[in-house]
């Protein structure tokens, strides 16, 4: 259970890194296109938009796709802040910013842990992952130029200076025509990884704050594990 729902906050974590990017590109001007092409390349400067635009952002709200064991996953994600939810056939993530449930559908459970705001791990603080990137890793001064599915595509590969982490690499591909995300693979120690593709995109206003808490009265019959 604890395997299953490591993976469930990993997928939010990816799919929202793909959003930073994806919006940070929007804000661009293109006036500076000739200026800029020379940077376009440089590691660096994509990293630096992941760890400061999504924070800008007042919500937002995507779809995406992940290939798990062999098999596409399709979920939605809304996020605000230090707040995120995420929905799909096998299990509902929410996370007010302060506490995470994890409701699995299948067996009616739902697992409450607490989310801590000073790790810096994905599955601990999806925000402060993001702010870490420039710092917590090592990477290559410029992108690597290649192509997927006749894409023209950046790559660029993220090793964690930290190697206690369970992870040993993240691989972000970006569109070279329009700098849009194309795919993330998340590498774990153990050989395993995870490939996210965006499939919508939709920034929103601001949500109230329980929408990003569970609600355990509108499920009669409900298991309730409480990690706190």
């Amino acid at each position: 259970m604890k395997r299953r729902i490591s993976n469930i906050v990993f997928l939010t974590v990816l799919a929202l890194i793909m959003t930073s990017s994806l919006m940070e590109v929007r804000g661009q001007g293109k006036g500076k296109a000739k200026e800029n092409q020379r940077d376009k390349d440089k590691s660096e400067l994509i990293i630096s938009q992941f760890s400061t635009k999504l924070m800008t952002l007042p919500a937002f709200e995507m779809g995406f796709s992940i290939i798990m064991d062999g098999k596409s996953l399709f979920g939605t994600i809304q996020a605000q802040k230090d707040s995120y939810r995420l929905e799909n056939r096998e299990m509902n993530l929410y996370c007010d910013g302060q506490t995470k449930w994890i409701h699995n559908q299948g067996n009616n459970e739902v697992v409450i842990l607490k989310n801590d705001l000073t790790q810096v791990d994905l599955v601990e603080n999806p925000m402060a992952f993001f702010t870490s990137l420039a710092k917590g890793y090592t990477y290559a001064e410029r992108a690597k130029s290649s192509d997927y599915k006749n894409v023209p595509v950046w790559i660029i590969d993220l090793f964690p200076i930290n190697k206690r982490l369970g992870y040993s690499k993240i691989s972000l591909l970006i569109d070279k025509r329009n700098n849009e995300p194309v795919r993330i693979v998340y590498v774990m120690k153990n050989g395993e990884s995870l490939a996210v593709n965006i499939t919508k995109f939709t920034e929103q206003k601001p949500w109230g704050k329980d929408h990003f808490k569970f609600d355990s009265g509108k499920h009669k019959g409900l298991r309730i594990s409480d990690m706190r």
